[in-house]
């Protein structure tokens, strides 16, 4: 956990993030959407909710890990948010309605801009130091 102290300060010391504004990057949208298209192109259903539940899973470690980092903070509304995302998954019947949840969460931020508070992005950094598309994944959710 002490090797996150450093990426913590150095992400929030990012112009776009110590501003408290920003949208996830084309960049990360495409790597988002590519995750959403292997979604789309599994071999089955269940097959999709698992590919896309292991990334939420690797989110809820992240939100447990800061949680005990930030010691006092209460993680539970970030926890679920993930969680009704989550949701959306497991009850999607077929690959595209499981890769239909990525559009949905991708398409949130479009209408408004992003204002992460300092909680959520130390999630996000959490999120990236587990995995690229959990980051990401908290990225847009938050945004």
């Amino acid at each position: 956990m002490k090797s996150l102290v450093p990426a913590l300060f150095l992400f929030a010391s990012v112009p776009a993030f110590a501003s408290g504004h920003q949208c996830p990057t084309e960049q990360q949208r495409e790597r988002l959407t590519a995750f959403r298209d292997q979604l789309a192109g599994a071999e089955s259903p269940e097959a999709a909710r698992e590919m896309a539940l292991h990334q939420t899973h690797i989110d809820h470690v992240a939100i447990h890990k800061a949680a005990a980092l930030l010691k006092d903070e209460d993680l539970q509304a970030e926890d679920q948010r993930l969680s009704a995302f989550e949701d959306g998954i497991r009850d999607a019947s077929s690959q595209a309605e499981v890769a239909s949840q990525f559009d949905q969460l991708m398409g949130g931020h479009l209408l408004r801009g992003c204002a992460y508070d300092s909680i959520e992005i130390v999630l996000i950094v959490v999120g990236f130091v587990l995995g690229i598309v959990p980051g990401i994944i908290l990225l847009f959710l938050f945004c």
